[in-house]
């Protein structure tokens, strides 16, 4: 009967392993979504110069005149 201890020792140990490997895990994340939140801001918070500074226009062919058509 002590090998079957032994063995059921080593299971209850890699058991907590695993809980504690899984519980830090989720710590993490959960701190990593925080400091996430902290940093972004929404869309419909940005003041409207600074929506203007995200996104840019190209102006094609703006110069060129166009060559008439008959």
């Amino acid at each position: 009967m002590e090998p079957n201890r032994r063995e059921f020792q080593k299971q209850c140990v890699f058991q907590s392993f695993c809980k504690r490997v899984l519980h830090n895990e989720a710590c993490n994340a959960h701190d990593e979504i925080r400091r996430r939140r902290k940093r972004e801001v929404s869309f419909c918070d940005l003041a409207l110069h600074e929506e203007r500074q995200l996104y840019t226009t190209d102006k094609y062919f703006q110069a060129e005149t166009a060559e008439p058509t008959y």
